[in-house]
């Protein structure tokens, strides 16, 4: 039940209860015993879905968000709205890709693969895909991986979490109620990126097998060699998979300095070096990309959270990137 509907209920039963006390009086007042049991019987009924109430929206608040089934219908901003003014509506998709099952993609691609134009690719082996190319002239590649390194068939045990949330530092983190596994936000939290930015005509590629060498990205690179010349005719790409708040990464990628600093511009944040590998590496044939920090830390660990505050952040910069008019960055020869 949604919180609103709750506050209906809790103010209904509260109503109740206020009219069954009164009407129990006035049957007392009249001498009329059989109505006063009635009443009487109403207005405790009232009162226990009162205590309900109470105890569901306190398990609520302590366990996280409440589930939520399928994402929200209807995800545009309107005219004049953006994403820093409709915060509750990125919190609630966050919570429902870190919803999604831990051990399969399946979810995840499935709810990209329903978008208008989504090219899906279920080629098995982690070597799935789902592509929803932009519509803009000037359209920046956006990259998120569906799989979580608790996928089951790269553990062989199905895990299963649920978010809860705590206040630290004044800020929201979210980790997990089961000690055994992380939450997933690797790289979920950049999925749900990915979708609340989807309207601004920008291309989106979500890929899977990126916790085991990047199996569906080599794959685009090796198989489908059209789609792999269009990914590279775009501006750049911007892949949301980075841990911690305020990094940047462009691994072994040969990206001009111009590039360089035009991202340490727009985001202010920093270079975490160029070790490791994640999708843009096999991706970004011709053009520069990027990884950015989205708030996540000790991934792979089921010590994993994240900071919504932090998440939001990056989400509310490339949403203002990506309304200006985008040059393109090639790679260096």
């Amino acid at each position: 039940m949604k919180k609103e509907n709750r506050k209906t209920v809790f103010i209904a039963c509260i109503l109740s209860a206020a009219v069954g006390i009164f009407w129990s009086l006035l049957s007392l007042a009249k001498d009329s015993r059989p109505l006063f049991w009635v009443f009487l019987t109403v207005n405790l009924l009232s009162l226990m879905l009162v205590v309900f109430c109470l105890v569901w929206d306190k398990r609520l608040r302590e366990n996280g968000s409440e589930p939520l089934s399928v994402l929200p219908e209807d995800l545009s901003r309107g005219e004049g709205k953006t994403l820093m003014t409709d915060r509750e509506r990125a919190r609630e998709v966050l919570e429902r890709f870190c919803a999604c099952p831990l051990g399969t993609e399946d979810e995840v691609l499935r709810l990209f693969s329903a978008l208008p134009g989504a090219q899906s690719h279920f080629d098995g082996d982690k070597r799935n895909f789902v592509y929803v190319p932009g519509k803009r002239e000037d359209r920046v590649l956006l990259i998120a991986h569906a799989d979580t390194v608790w996928d089951l068939l790269y553990c062989g045990e199905d895990f299963t979490q649920r978010l809860q949330k705590k206040i630290s530092e004044g800020k929201t983190v979210y980790s997990g109620v089961n000690p055994s596994c992380g939450i997933g936000a690797d790289d979920r939290a950049g999925c749900a990126i990915l979708w609340l930015l989807k309207d601004l005509g920008h291309s989106l590629l979500i890929t899977d097998g990126e916790e085991r060498g990047q199996i569906s990205a080599n794959h685009i690179k090796n198989s489908y060699p059209a789609l792999y010349d269009e990914l590279n005719a775009h501006a750049y790409a911007i892949q949301f998979d980075r841990r911690n708040a305020t990094d940047y990464k462009v691994y072994d990628l040969a990206v001009s300095e111009e590039f360089l600093a035009f991202i340490e511009a727009e985001t202010g944040y920093s270079d975490a070096g160029r070790t490791a590998r994640t999708d843009i590496v096999a991706i970004c044939r011709d053009i520069c990309g990027v990884n950015l920090s989205i708030g996540y830390y000790a991934e792979h660990t089921p010590d994993e959270c994240l900071v919504l505050e932090e998440w939001f952040a990056t989400l509310t910069l490339a949403e203002r990137l990506l309304q200006k008019p985008q040059k393109r960055y090639p790679l260096l020869p």
